[in-house]
């Protein structure tokens, strides 16, 4: 009997056994069952998060393009804007900014609440000139992007308004004894277009407005306001440095260059009076007569002679009549003093005839404009080193002894000095326009 109880013992201590190891299993799985869990919140959250981030994403990329667009809206709006553009440049031919300096343009907000940001900075030291006009892109909302694109911009020879030394800086430079008489007579640095010329002429030539008389002293300046008009900005400036030295270098032109670059001389020193009128002539094959000294060139765009532009030396007293019909002058005229003797040029109409002479008077001499000749361009003289052939005229006269006009033109300063070549010999110095390179874009996402 104890064997067999012992045995029935051991047969109930069995069930207790395999119960224990069914509940740790159960523990085992609920373990596994909340890891999985935990896994897959991870997943899900991850996921979400990842959801969230390109989203993020997206937008931000939306609103990057948006800065770039803002920005290259503002860029090219200002660039289309030829008058902005030109008042930018300024009335000095160039942009008005010392080295290392900025324009600040101004902030415009569109209407998806996108901003661009427009400035005008310059780059160089002193030297080269470097430009860049930078606008900058901020998008709307939260994620806003900023985008920046610029265009770098330097100086281009070639594109005017030329300068040749120190012409043209007035209407007229003068040294020496400067008179302005007659009732309706006019000195003006305010820029004007000649009537006589097409208007499509001018079209791509920048406006600007140069003093109306630079004289090294003013008081040998003389007016008869208001029956005469000195006009420019400003109407009469003095600089005590200009000599004859000024009159010598033209950019990387010497005189002695300049005179032989001369496709035609008239008169010689000491010679008597020479009067005459220009006008257009043709070579039998009905090309423009360039071998003709009298021969300045046409106003009509269907001559053949409209784009000549000769340059003249003057080498004694030249009186340049005018006709019933009206006659007309483009050149550059040169003022040769040889040997102490004077050179005078004189435009001077007889009574019933008109002139209008388009161009550049310069050199060693006295020029007049009178007798209703009408100038269009820029006078720079030096009437006084051993010149005193100008006797008591002067170094200048506009309407003494007859009511004259003498209007600063670029657009005509431009063409002469282009068309005669000295601006391309001289370095074009200094250059108006500019040359718009593209910079590309730089990035900025914040």
């Amino acid at each position: 009997m104890a064997n067999l109880n012992v045995g029935v013992r051991t047969m109930r201590a069995t069930p207790r056994t395999m119960r224990a190891q069914t509940s740790g299993e159960r523990g085992f799985a609920m373990l596994v069952a909340i890891f999985a869990l935990l896994i897959m919140s991870t997943v899900a959250v991850a996921a979400l998060m990842t959801s969230d981030d390109e989203a993020r994403s997206s937008r931000a990329t939306r609103a990057a393009n948006a800065s770039f667009y803002a920005a290259e809206a503002g860029l090219q709006k200002l660039w289309a804007d030829s008058a902005k553009m030109d008042s930018l440049v300024g009335r000095k031919g160039r942009f008005a900014l010392a080295a290392g300096g900025s324009l600040d343009l101004g902030t415009t907000t569109l209407s998806n609440g996108v901003k661009y940001h427009v400035a005008l900075r310059r780059y160089d030291n002193g030297g080269q000139e470097m430009y860049g006009l930078v606008a900058e892109g901020t998008g709307a909302g939260g994620l806003r992007g900023q985008q920046q694109i610029s265009f770098l911009m330097t100086g281009a020879p070639g594109s005017g308004p030329y300068r040749l030394g120190r012409c043209c800086d007035a209407a007229a430079t003068s040294r020496g004894i400067t008179k302005l008489r007659e009732t309706g007579s006019i000195i003006s640095g305010y820029d004007t277009v000649p009537p006589p010329w097409p208007a499509g002429r001018c079209a791509g030539v920048p406006r600007v407005d140069k003093p109306g008389v630079r004289i090294q002293n003013s008081a040998q300046f003389s007016g008869d306001p208001p029956a005469t008009t000195l006009a420019g900005t400003p109407p009469l400036l003095q600089d005590p440095t200009m000599d004859s030295t000024a009159f010598l270098q033209y950019g990387d032109i010497s005189f002695a260059q300049l005179r032989a670059m001369a496709n035609h001389t008239i008169g010689s020193p000491g010679a008597s009076q020479i009067k005459k009128a220009p006008a257009p002539t043709l070579n039998a094959d009905g090309t423009c007569k360039t071998s003709d000294p009298w021969n300045w060139g046409s106003k009509d765009p269907a001559h053949a002679c409209y784009n000549y532009f000769p340059i003249i030396l003057i080498r004694q007293e030249v009186e340049v009549l005018g006709t019933a019909a009206g006659a007309y002058g483009q050149a550059l005229i040169v003022m040769d003093q040889i040997g102490g003797l004077g050179v005078e040029f004189e435009l001077e109409p007889d009574p019933g005839q008109t002139l209008t002479f388009a161009g550049i008077i310069l050199g060693f001499g006295c020029p007049e404009i009178e007798d209703g000749a009408q100038m269009y361009g820029a006078v720079f003289g030096d009437g006084v080193t051993a010149n005193p052939g100008c006797g008591g005229d002067g170094a200048l006269r506009v309407g003494d002894g007859g009511l004259g006009a003498l209007r600063w033109s670029s657009c005509v300063a431009q063409m002469v000095l282009d068309r005669t070549g000295t601006a391309a010999a001289s370095g074009g110095i200094p250059p108006g326009g500019v040359n718009r390179i593209s910079r590309g874009v730089l990035t900025l996402l914040r």
